[in-house]
Parts: C-alpha cells; structure tokens; sequence
C-alpha cells in the first residue's frame, strides 16, 4: 500500500509541475492571450509538495514505511491545490471574456457588463465587480495589462465613449478598509491551516490504524539471545535463511515486558510471532513484533502494540496540532489587527508587511 500511495505522490507532484509549466510556456504578453490569475500560490504548492514527497521517499528508501506513507498523504493536498489553482484564468474575444474558478468552472461575460474594478494592476490585487459577482486578478497575474487594456477598449466602445470606473477602497466585512490584498491573506491563512489539520488528521489515522493477524506476517521462531534498551527490545533468532534473525518490541516495559520475560522467550524454546517485515535499502532486515507467544503464555499483544503505534505517532500529534493551533491563531490575530491597527499595533507590526495595511496618517506611528 505505501509503495502504491509513493507513486501516486510522485505521479501527482509531476502532473502539477508540467501543468504549471505549460500554462507558464504557452503564455504570451499579447492581446487575447490568457490572463493566467495566479502562478505564484502554484508555484509555492509545488514546492511544498516536492518537500513532502521527497521526504516521503526517504522514509520509504529508509524501510519507515509509517512514515513515508504520511509525508505521502500530506503531499497530496498541495499537489492537489497546485492542479486547481493553475485552472484560474481568464479568456477574453470580442464577444467577451470566460472566466475559469478554482474548480473549472466557465462562466462569460460581455465588457458592458463590468460595473468597476478596484486596486492598482501590477501593484495590488486587483478586483473586478461585473454583473453581481467579483473577480480577483492576483498582483502577479500572467498577461493582466493586456487583458485590461482590452476590455477598457471594449468597454468604452459598448459604453458611448465612457471608461471603466475605479472604485475607491472599500469596507471590507471582515477587515475594514486596512488590509489591501485580502485574498492573498485569506489564502495564505487557509492554506497554512488545511495543510497542518490535513497533517494532524493524517498522523492520528496512522496512529490508530487496527493492527491484527489480516495486516501480520506469523513465524514460528527460537530466539538465541535479546538486548533490552529504553523504548524497546531486540530479539535475536538463530540463524536461518527463511526468515530475518532481528525482532524488535516497542515500549516492552508497557505490556509488562522485562527481563525475566526476554529470558523466558531466548531459552531456546519456539515461540509464535505475528510481525511486519522492513527491509531498509541497503541494511539489514528486521520485524516488529506484534504479537508473541511462547508456549501457552502470551508476552506481547496486539493491544499491546496498538499502544506502542500510538506512543510513537504522540510527538507527531502534538506537533501538527501546535502547528495547527497556532496557524489558527495567527489569522484570527491578523483579522483583528486589520481592523484594529492604532489599537494592536504590534500585532499589525507582527503580522503585516510594510505596505499591506492603508494606514492612513498612523502609519509611521504604528509600523515604526
């Protein structure tokens, strides 16, 4: 399963760079070219997905398997956000201009139908009111002025002479009239907190996946002698060409595993075992046990090692839900301090670039 899932990875992050590449490649700075809304968040997701497959593929190549089929899990969703996020894009003719959503839908539109747009192409987000809805032209868009230029001319054509309207900033519901690119906040926020819950929500499936005779390998196996260190213990088998000689318990001390039991279970005796097989590249194979009985006493359970996977995902856990505790944090601070920035100003110092706020004659008090 976890080889099947790297490749999809692998596939995915592939898939979003050439589809990211060939909008970038056949993009021209010409008129009635296609105004590409935003390659900058793409580029970002892919970069974050690259991360997150490599890593998986180390894991893998490393035979942590659990782990690698988590950073294989996470680096999906950016592959994902980066394939959608290249479908935003603007055509334009003379009979008008088709807008593509983040979810590919189309919709036209005729330049009679524009009402206004507000922002600085080039320098700020540029919104786009036409018809009752809005459309948000990224700062960096691919093509923008080519597309303005055009639809200005259409514009005045349809309209007796008459050119599009600029529309003065207006209040925003959630930030006031302070923060200039709202949608690249409200993105970044977003996106910071999908991919750490995404993380989270991963980490403790993995951490409480079932664990059974249906997902173990049994051996019967006579164990010759066994090392006990902190969080686990290593059995060693006699040789043998069938099978690895290497058995490992995770947190022995727990299931109630000492010494005398480790003693007991390396007399030489058979004893059943239940494991899962790694065969790191390039080092010796091992098994963590599961499951262990020797003669009719039973050592190690599946409870037992079900409880071992969920004390080894714990500092996992708790990173991912810091991370998205504080994600969270972060952007219900920066919606208070846009509203707010003469009474938070060191969280709008904090939070906030030079230039993202219009502050008005309490700029240099508040950013100094």
């Amino acid at each position: 399963m976890q080889k099947n899932l790297l490749i999809v990875t692998i596939a995915l992050v592939i898939i979003s760079a050439i589809k990211l590449m060939l909008s970038l490649y056949f993009v021209r700075r010409e008129e009635n070219e296609p105004v590409y809304i935003s390659y900058v968040w793409p580029v970002d997701c892919i970069a974050v997905a690259s991360f997150m497959c490599i890593a998986s593929i180390v894991f893998f190549l490393g035979g942590y398997k659990d782990h690698s089929a988590m950073f294989g899990y996470i680096s999906v969703v950016p592959a994902i956000l980066s394939i959608c996020l290249t479908s935003f894009k603007i055509s334009y003719s003379e009979e008008g201009f088709v807008h593509t959503s983040f979810f590919g839908i189309r919709r036209l539109y005729r330049y009679d139908e524009i009402k206004g747009y507000e922002g600085q192409f080039g320098k700020t987000d540029v919104v786009i009111y036409v018809r009752d809805k809005t459309i948000s032209i990224d700062k960096h868009a691919l093509n923008q002025f080519s597309f303005f230029k055009y639809a200005s001319l259409r514009y005045k054509t349809a309209n007796g002479g008459h050119t599009i309207k600029k529309i003065s900033s207006t209040s925003n519901r959630y930030f006031g009239s302070r923060l200039k690119e709202p949608a690249s906040f409200i993105f970044s926020g977003v996106s910071m907190i999908f991919v750490s819950t995404a993380a989270l929500i991963v980490s403790i499936i993995m951490s409480r996946s079932p664990i059974n005779e249906n997902n173990s390998e049994h051996f019967k196996v006579s164990f010759s002698s066994y090392e006990l260190s902190d969080g686990e213990a290593k059995l060693y088998a006699y040789p043998s060409e069938e099978k690895t000689e290497l058995f490992v318990i995770n947190n022995p001390e727990a299931a109630g595993i000492w010494k005398s039991e480790l003693s007991f279970a390396a007399a030489g005796g058979e004893c059943d075992v239940w494991v899962k097989t790694y065969a790191p590249e390039g080092n010796e194979s091992y098994c963590t046990v599961r499951r262990m009985t020797c003669g009719e006493v039973e050592l190690y359970s599946f409870s037992d090692a079900e409880q071992a996977q969920k004390e080894k995902f714990s500092p996992v856990i708790r990173v991912c839900f810091a991370l998205t505790l504080i994600s969270l944090i972060l952007f219900v601070a920066g919606v208070v301090a846009a509203r707010n920035p003469e009474k938070y100003p060191f969280l709008a110092k904090l939070i906030f670039r030079h230039g993202q706020l219009n502050l008005g004659g309490q700029k240099n008090k508040i950013l100094r």
